[in-house]
């Protein structure tokens, strides 16, 4: 090494870490900042451009025409208007674009005018001299005003986004010892960032799978008997009523317009949602929901800090279980940071409690299959048990994993009779848990008085009904079964008309109703899981005899996600089973990369730059997700 390479090092050791973390950290401060002003606003502060606003503009065939005096940057066309009846109104515009030869062209947007925000704002990012707006001719006098949008205007939300990013390549970097030793703590520090990034970036509209339903759980469930209902609570919980949008000027509109739609009390109705074990995954959300009308906070603020309670459990759990785990360590970090992950984490649903549970007790019995100590850890081993349960009882399709227990090597007990009676109590539990999903829809079918379970979000759904078809036609219903559980159709690869995705993106790059990752992502995905399959040759891996245990597990647990959904959200007499997504494999995909390995299969790599070609692939993929779908489409 040089001299000036040694001193160097030399003097970076003699700084106390705390110390160095400071310097990072403000340096990365710094640079946000840089990147904002200098990156995104560079323009703006190079050239001191200003707003245009233009009230006097030719009406030609319903056209709109702003013309410029000159070619002009327009990085955004705000447009003004509102129609008598309070209607949407939606309009294009076309830009005359310049290129820097001089070559006009034309390009077309699209957007919507909502009565409740009065204006529409548009990204352009174009040098033009023209703006031509289509309005519908009953609407073209409802427009007062088209303003050009180039003053400068840093954007909080490009900025988190920023920063998350820069920390996580700072710890990539320069913390080569967390990255080997302590891995659950980039965890903790990237899934916090990237959490807190969505939370604060998402506002107060329903951004993934069935939020509202989730929201009005959470929210009756936060209150007594009585329910205080404000316009804001009934739009969201309804999805509607809420305008959408696409730049940061509209979702601080939206956010003003729903926190005005808060401040009075509209009716008081008795709670809808039925308090019981399924709740229990609400816990956070509910307690999150209870400190902020205590505090009298903001609508927009209320969903926060619900979606940060959720957040914050599921990375105490989910660092947990990565902290105890033996095996495939690295695979359940990048699985808990896959974009769907922390989406689900940081999100109003139960979906995040369930992964982060289950996924700890699957570690915790695993650990105990696999590790050479003579006895029994029974602290731990009830403790697994424990977590699966409460994982499970949202979603009871995850219940079997407990039978994992199954498996633990007849060594470790002192004699076969208590192999037994263990093996039995495991089958006993299991039992007990599956009866609690399963009886109240049989009961729906035999008696006729009670009212059968029907899902809202499925249509005309029946659950004892199609109980009746299961048990009346078993064999047509174990073809179907099969049938839809192989085609991948969940995964978006085997349908008629196919969509961009490939198997990975839908249950791993999963946005909610957002977006998807693009197919090409699928590849990026391939070769990571392939990277978390061939472990280190010292790692341990399962026999062949509990390897085929695990398959079948797994299948089981595929088995009841499709019958379950059969049952609650299959329309009563169609065949094909629908409504199951792939996120709901996330639970299992860690176990199933356990069983995947082969014990043969190793990278010749450094632990460190292991390591660190996980984690880049890792904050590439979110940083990609985060930018294409919140920055770029949501909050230009």
């Amino acid at each position: 090494m040089p001299m000036e390479g040694l001193m160097v090092k030399r003097i970076t050791n003699k700084i106390p870490k705390p110390l160095a973390y400071a310097i990072v950290l403000f340096l990365i401060v710094v640079l946000t900042f840089v990147i904002e002003f200098f990156g995104f606003n560079f323009k703006s502060i190079r050239y001191g451009l200003k707003d245009t606003t233009f009230t006097n503009f030719t009406v030609k065939n319903n056209s709109i025409e702003v013309k410029l005096k000159k070619t002009t940057y327009i990085g955004k066309v705000q447009i003004y208007g509102l129609s008598e009846e309070n209607k949407i109104i939606h309009y294009s515009f076309e830009v005359t674009t310049v290129s820097s030869y001089g070559k006009e062209n034309k390009k077309g947007y699209n957007d919507i005018l909502y009565p409740e925000l009065k204006t529409g704002v548009t990204s352009v990012g174009e040098y033009g001299n023209k703006i031509k707006i289509d309005v519908p001719k009953e609407y073209v006098d409802c427009i007062k005003a088209v303003k050009i949008k180039n003053s400068f205007t840093p954007n909080k939300y490009r900025m988190c986004f920023i920063f998350s990013v820069l920390v996580m390549l700072a710890m990539i970097i320069l913390c080569k010892d967390i990255l080997r030793k302590r891995i659950e703590l980039f965890f903790v520090v990237s899934g916090f960032l990237i959490g807190v990034s969505l939370i604060y970036s998402t506002g107060a509209t329903p951004f993934t799978w069935d939020e509202e339903t989730h929201f009005k759980a959470v929210y009756e469930n936060a209150y007594g008997d009585l329910v205080d209902n404000t316009s804001a609570v009934v739009k969201y919980e309804e999805k509607v009523g809420i305008p959408a949008y696409n730049t940061l000027e509209e979702k601080n509109l939206v956010d003003q317009y729903m926190n005005a739609n808060d401040k009075k009390v509209i009716s008081r109705t008795n709670k809808a949602v039925a308090t019981n074990y399924t709740a229990v995954a609400y816990i956070p959300q509910i307690l999150g929901a209870k400190i902020a009308r205590a505090l009298h906070l903001s609508f927009s603020n209320m969903l926060m800090l619900i979606k940060f309670m959720n957040l914050i459990v599921y990375l105490v759990v989910m660092a947990i279980a990565i902290k105890m785990t033996k095996v495939c360590k690295y695979a359940l970090v990048c699985i808990a940071l896959m974009p769907t992950s922390i989406l689900q984490a940081s999100s109003i649903t139960y979906d995040g409690f369930v992964l982060c549970f289950v996924s700890l007790g699957v570690v915790l019995l695993i650990n105990e299959i696999i590790s050479d100590e003579e006895k029994i850890n029974t602290k731990l081993l009830v403790a697994g048990m424990v977590a699966i349960t409460v994982g499970s009882l949202s979603k009871m399709v995850y219940a079997p994993l407990v039978m994992l227990a199954l498996f633990i090597p007849n060594r470790k007990f002192s004699s076969k009779k208590s192999v037994i009676w263990f093996k039995l109590g495991i089958l006993a539990v299991c039992g007990w848990m599956l009866t609690t999903f399963v009886l109240p829809t049989i009961a729906s079918m035999i008696s006729p008085d009670v009212t059968a379970t029907v899902d809202i979000r499925g249509g005309d759904t029946n659950s004892g009904s199609q109980i009746g078809n299961i048990i009346g036609q078993p064999f047509n219903y174990a073809k179907e079964l099969l049938s839809s559980i192989f085609s991948f159709e969940n995964f978006g690869i085997s349908a008629e008309t196919r969509d961009p995705y490939t198997i990975g993106n839908l249950m791993l790059m999963n946005y909610g109703g957002t977006v998807v990752g693009p197919d090409k992502f699928a590849y990026v995905i391939m070769a990571l899981i392939m990277l978390l399959i061939c472990k280190n040759k010292e790692e341990k891996s399962l026999n062949v005899k509990t390897k085929l245990g695990v398959w079948g597990l797994i299948f089981i647990i595929v088995v009841l996600i499709w019958t379950a959904m059969y049952l609650a959200f299959t329309p009563v007499g169609q065949t094909a089973i629908v409504g199951v997504q792939a996120r709901y494999y996330l639970p299992i995909l860690w176990l199933a990369i356990v069983a995947a390995y082969n014990g043969k299969l190793s990278i010749n790599m450094t632990k460190t730059g292991y390591a660190r070609l996980l984690t880049g692939i890792m904050t590439f993929i979110t940083a990609y997700g985060l930018l294409t779908v919140l920055i770029v489409q949501k909050l230009a």
